[in-house]
């Protein structure tokens, strides 16, 4: 595969609670451009009504371990016990289809991921303030208050 077809590998980023997910769903449902969703792979449990295949590939850790191992992933990393990964075979099949392949990972994922394909696009999602991220983390209602982050 050429260098070329990574130009329409685009990289949706921003801390978590930022809003990457609403940016992904309306660039899906309003977008003329032929999209494909890359579905992330993680090692913790599904929340309720996540899907298998439609939210993210839930793998047993090692499973995980030994597709990492394995090199199938364009970036992985651990994050609050459990482990979250783009899987280069959904890049790979999206692309293939001669679509533009959306990932919608952390900073520091799309960091690993341009150091492979430099001319993927990225697109930074960013809530405006860290009281408006605090209220969406909050809302979300999806992580305890023992596994805050400590203050800066």
């Amino acid at each position: 595969m050429t260098s070329d077809a990574y130009k329409r590998l685009v990289i949706i980023s921003g801390p978590s609670g930022a809003g990457k997910v609403d940016v992904v769903r309306e660039l899906l449902k309003n977008c003329p451009l032929p999209l494909y969703l890359s579905i992330s792979a993680t090692t913790r449990k599904p929340r309720l009504g996540e899907m298998e295949g439609e939210d993210y590939f839930f793998l047993a850790p090692e499973q995980f371990a030994a597709r990492r191992g394995a090199g199938d992933f364009l970036e992985c990393k651990e994050y609050a016990g459990n482990w979250y990964g783009t899987l280069q075979s959904q890049v790979t099949a999206g692309l293939a289809e001669g679509k533009w392949v959306l990932l919608e990972i952390d900073v520091e994922g799309t960091m690993a991921v341009l150091e492979k394909h430099p001319d993927a696009l990225t697109i930074f999602v960013h809530s405006g303030s860290v009281e408006e991220l605090e209220r969406r983390l909050r809302a979300r209602k999806t992580e305890s208050e023992d596994r805050a982050c400590p203050a800066a």
